[in-house]
């Protein structure tokens, strides 16, 4: 299948079998022979979405007699053959030689350098993967998804001349660095604006807002604080519409409590009979007291009338001389929230009990004054979000610009500009 509607009549169009010259499954390992040193082993997630590799995170394998036919070389393709649906067919290209073999989840594949340019056909691959071929064409079972060699042979791609190929390979390669800048600016402009947050919630809850304020434990502030449980798996605790089930990872990082579709149900019995006790709605605060991490600290929206939580968390309920959000924008802010994380007990796990989290103390002025303080953060939070929307938004339309450049090179629309005329 060619994926091209239109492209140089010049062009030849050549299955993939018949441009490469050798193909390289990896091999698997227990993890029990992982070593701290020794060879690395690259990974699927050592593969990232824009053809590099990530050498950030590797594990390390012996050095057996035959390790080194798995060393890769500049040209090298990797191509990453099982994993989830959307990310089976992730491809990166070796840009220098590097003394690392690979797992059974990726084909090392080398070309026909007479034929092909590697990094040629790795923007092929590349494009296959971001129009969803691989998706499509992928052997599925749980949790994983394959294609397999066969399937990776009988697909086509176009072949232009090699002059052709390096000089359109020059233009993608220029314009996927000022695709990266681009993309740099825009983590930037998030970051900075993430930071004004913090720095207000720094500037109130200060030093001088502590000795000015009462500071009351939060078992004063709340007639309700207590954890959840987690449900055992099976004997129908687990349904398909029941009260939403609350953990950790949907404690958002701007402090958000994510109560969505994705969220596990538990069944409603349970809801109100064993777990009743650690129910949650609109307006409970959220603190996980299992890490790492600790310090997560989330605010249930106004529009969630129920759920529950599991035993990684606390719930303050019930507020008495406090406003939930002042508390929420406290329990965030730099300095109370490095107290908490403070107050982690353990060596591998760092943990938090609730009668800590019942006697932690916060800075209590009046209503009145905590209702200002919302408010102000509130319209400050509201600017940022606006902000970091628009940034993200930005970010959407730049990745969109990759698959539009693929599209280009596969029509052969990157042979001309101006200055070709």
């Amino acid at each position: 299948m060619i994926i091209a509607e239109e492209y140089p009549k010049h062009w030849q169009a050549r299955r993939i079998e018949d441009v490469i010259k050798d193909v390289k499954s990896g091999f698997a390992i227990n993890k029990n022979k992982l070593l701290t040193k020794g060879v690395p082993q690259l990974r699927p997630y050592n593969i990232t979405a824009n053809l590099a590799l990530d050498l950030s995170r590797l594990v390390y394998v012996p050095h057996t007699p035959d390790i080194e036919s798995y060393f890769l070389r500049v040209g090298d393709v990797l191509f990453n053959n099982t994993n989830s649906k959307e990310l089976v067919g992730k491809t990166a290209i070796a840009t220098n030689n590097l003394d690392a073999c690979y797992s059974n989840h990726i084909y090392r594949i080398r070309v026909n350098e007479s034929i092909i340019e590697p990094m040629w056909f790795a923007l092929w691959i590349q494009r296959y993967w971001t129009m969803g071929k691989f998706f499509e064409i992928c052997r599925r079972w749980i949790g994983q998804a394959g294609v397999n060699l066969r399937m990776l042979k009988e697909l086509e791609i176009l072949v232009p001349p090699l002059q052709e190929q390096r000089k359109m390979i020059d233009r993608i390669k220029n314009l996927m660095i000022s695709i990266e800048e681009l993309k740099k600016l825009r983590i930037s402009a998030i970051i900075e604006s993430e930071a004004v947050m913090h720095s207000l919630m720094s500037s109130i809850f200060d030093e001088t807002f502590e000795t000015t304020n009462e500071n009351i434990e939060l078992s004063r502030c709340f007639n309700r604080i207590g954890s959840g449980t987690t449900p055992r798996k099976g004997a129908d605790n687990y349904v398909e519409n029941g009260v939403p089930f609350i953990k950790v990872e949907h404690i958002t990082k701007d402090g958000r409590v994510q109560v969505t579709q994705e969220n596990p149900r538990i069944n409603r019995k349970l809801h109100e009979t064993v777990m009743k006790r650690s129910q949650v709605s609109g307006k409970s605060i959220l603190v996980n007291i299992v890490g790492p991490p600790l310090g997560k600290v989330g605010l249930i929206s106004d529009d969630i009338k129920e759920a529950n939580i599991n035993q990684a968390i606390v719930a303050l309920r019930d507020p008495t001389s406090v406003t939930p959000e002042f508390v929420w924008y406290c329990l965030r802010s730099p300095k109370y929230n490095q107290k908490l994380k403070d107050l982690g007990i353990g060596i591998r796990q760092a943990n938090i009990n609730i009668s800590q989290i019942r006697e932690f103390k916060i800075p209590v002025p009046a209503i009145s004054v905590q209702n200002q303080i919302v408010y102000k953060l509130n319209d400050v939070r509201m600017f940022v979000e606006n902000l970091i929307s628009f940034q993200r938004d930005s970010m959407n339309r730049i990745e969109a610009l990759n698959p539009s450049i693929l599209d280009a090179m596969s029509k052969g629309r990157l042979l001309y500009d101006g200055s070709d005329a």
